[in-house]
């Protein structure tokens, strides 16, 4: 049965004249009536007592006009929808990042986001690089906001740099130190984050290449609880530089390898196997957009950290810009 066969019968309906919903619906009278004969003949009962010139709903066309119109309203419906869909006006978004991203980045950016984009549903999911990773490509999330892990089938738009820091307590002989050598850390009570986070991996990576065996008290899954421990003199905490840092950012100090700063780009991450929708491109741009104007850590001065990746593109057709040096 076709679509065009409820809006006939909805018409004549309303209409109670076929001559009348001819004129509305810019067809004949004769070729009204087959279709509402075909459209009655197909569902098997009779929609319209047909009494000399006049006509009037039968039982069944009292039922089934109710529900015609309901699926016409469906179909208009999911045609706005679709349009608005299209523009990247409207959609559901599954966004995930790790709890210190969610806390800088996220949240003050939904706020801005909300207001020039309502239509677009936000859902949130807090988890690790690693498992961000793992949930993307398994289709869990649309996006994330992580690094993008070595050898991945996954793209991504760089953000921002970020770069690991050793948060040291009171007193600490590194204080006032602009940067403290990887080295430096193998006689010191070391506060982790736990593996899945990149920024551990890379600190055991660098650890694992220097011969360092770094003297662990936790892993924690809260940057913050490391923080605390860091306040009561419990050791030197590794954090990304985009934990906010509150008081404790005079005692950040960037953490290195010889002369190369440890890091990595946080970026916008999806799985290009997967469609790429306009309200994604809508999001990544603006998140973009908003990074260029401020981000955490910035005042590390980290630099940007090279990375091969791949763009959507643009709402207007053209290729979403990488993150240059100079941008």
């Amino acid at each position: 049965m076709k679509l065009t066969h409820f809006r006939y019968f909805a018409a004549v309906a309303e209409e109670m004249s076929f001559s009348r919903a001819g004129d509305r619906l810019r067809i004949s009278q004769s070729a009204l009536s087959r279709q509402v004969l075909l459209m009655e003949e197909e569902l098997g009962v009779r929609l319209f007592d047909r009494i000399g010139r006049h006509i009037e709903l039968t039982a069944a066309g009292r039922d089934l006009l109710d529900r015609s119109k309901a699926i016409l309203n469906d179909v208009d419906a999911l045609s706005l929808r679709a349009k608005a869909l299209a523009k990247g006006s409207r959609g559901v978004l599954r966004i995930g990042a790790t709890p210190q991203t969610m806390e800088s980045v996220v949240a003050r950016f939904l706020a801005t986001f909300r207001r020039r984009s309502p239509d677009i549903e936000i859902k949130l999911v807090e988890d690790g690089s690693a498992r961000l990773s793992q949930r993307l490509e398994s289709g869990d999330l649309e996006l994330a906001i992580a690094g993008l892990p070595s050898n991945s089938a996954l793209a991504g738009r760089p953000l921002l740099p970020l770069g690991l820091l050793a948060v040291v307590p009171a007193g600490s002989r590194f204080a006032g130190h602009s940067r403290v050598d990887i080295g430096e850390l193998a006689s010191e009570t070391i506060l982790l984050l736990k593996p899945q986070f990149m920024t551990r991996r890379i600190f055991d990576g660098v650890c694992q290449v220097a011969n360092i065996n770094p003297q662990i008290l936790i892993e924690s899954d809260s940057p913050h609880c490391l923080l605390a421990l860091v306040e009561s003199d419990q050791g030197i905490a590794v954090v990304p530089s985009t934990v906010l840092l509150g008081p404790l950012e005079d005692r950040a100090i960037p953490i290195c390898h010889g002369d190369r700063l440890l890091g990595f780009n946080m970026s916008v991450l999806w799985d290009p196997r997967r469609f790429v929708s306009p309200a994604m491109k809508v999001f990544i741009e603006d998140l973009y957009a908003a990074t260029r104007i401020n981000f955490p850590g910035s005042s590390f001065n980290f630099p940007d950290m090279d990375v091969t990746v791949s763009r959507p593109q643009s709402r207007s057709g053209g290729r979403l810009r990488s993150r240059g040096g100079s941008q």
